[in-house]
């Protein structure tokens, strides 16, 4: 790996880091908030799980692992050179599988309510999704496309956009819901 690859790898696990311990107080101000949807502390918890593992992929190379292991199965099987009609495969389940997600969380979150309120609900609603797209993320990476790989390391590089945004999202949301339940306690 080259130094300049180690260090940006250190400093997204740090930022993991920093999200996930953002996410604790978050997860456990939940409790303390009088009339919050047990859901909550769920969203949060699984901010912190997701972006210790984040972390731990980063500083391990769990994904690059995961991703050669992959390719070292095609080859070992002699279906590398077909392995676009299986990423593609892939790839349109993970649409298909995200798209019909996106659809039953949509109607669910329409029927709640949740996005009439302005309060607790939707700053975990967000950090949600802010999860979701991140899940996302690392399994598109993983399946390693090459169509969805010049999207994602060519031009604007929105692997970096998703990774970083869901990333600062999420952080950013665990601190201002702590923040928020911190208020509503002291009243």
């Amino acid at each position: 790996m080259h130094k300049s690859t180690e260090l940006l790898s250190l400093v997204a696990a740090a930022f993991y880091i920093v999200t996930a311990i953002l996410a604790v107080p978050a997860a456990r101000s939940v409790q303390a908030a009088r009339g919050t949807p047990h859901w909550h502390r769920t969203v949060w918890i699984v901010a912190v799980v997701l972006f210790v593992c984040c972390a731990a992929s980063r500083l391990f190379g769990v994904e690059e692992g995961l991703r050669q292991l992959l390719r070292g199965e095609l080859r070992d099987e002699r279906l590398y050179a077909e392995r676009r009609e299986y990423q593609a495969m892939v790839a349109s389940g993970i649409i298909i599988a995200g798209s019909i997600a996106s659809m039953i969380g949509a109607a669910k979150v329409i029927s709640s309510g949740v996005l009439r309120s302005s309060g607790l609900s939707r700053i975990a609603l967000m950090a949600g999704l802010a999860c979701a797209a991140m899940v996302i993320l690392i399994v598109v990476r993983v399946v390693s496309l090459h169509a969805l790989d010049v999207l994602l390391y060519r031009g604007p590089r929105l692997n970096w956009i998703v990774d970083i945004g869901a990333t600062a999202m999420t952080g950013a949301l665990a601190w201002l819901y702590a923040a928020r339940t911190g208020h509503q306690r002291r009243r």
